[in-house]
Parts: C-alpha cells; structure tokens; sequence
C-alpha cells in the first residue's frame, strides 16, 4: 500500500496520519492503516444482510460502524484534496 501511495500521489505518505473513526471514537492513525480498513469495511457493507435483502438502502449508512466508514472517507478524501491543492 505503501508503494503504491509514494508512485500515485508522488511524495512519501508514511508519516501522514489521518482521523480514523472506530466505535464512535476518533484517533490518529497512519495513512495506510486507514486507507486499508477503510476499504475492507466497505467491501464487507456489500454483504450486510440489510443491503442483500434491501439493494435501495445501499445508499443509506444507517448502522453506527457504517456512519463511522463515511467519516472514514470524508477525512482521507481531505488528506488527499489538501496534498493535491
């Protein structure tokens, strides 16, 4: 993950520290780290059984951990808007 950051956005991102949302509490955790949960937990919201069952509240965060996801991505999108401007 780490490669891949340094090839795409072109300058080193291993000390670049994030917000990280878990549980409804927030702390600093390293870029990649985010970045790797961030995207796991969103790939596992495909199989929640209230998605499989209902496809309309796909996109709809209505469980906790699922509102903790979108500040997830709200903060790294920043980090990175923030590098590129």
């Amino acid at each position: 993950m780490r490669v891949l950051l340094k090839t795409a956005i072109g300058e080193s991102l291993d000390d670049a520290k994030v917000d990280f949302w878990e549980d409804g509490k927030v702390t600093q955790k390293e870029l990649p780290f985010a970045l790797r949960e961030t995207y796991s937990n969103l790939l596992e919201r495909v199989s929640l059984p209230h998605v499989v069952i209902f496809p309309q509240l796909a996109a709809h965060f209505v469980l906790p951990s699922e509102r903790d996801s979108v500040k997830n991505c709200v903060a790294i999108r920043a980090l990175f808007l923030k590098m590129i401007a």
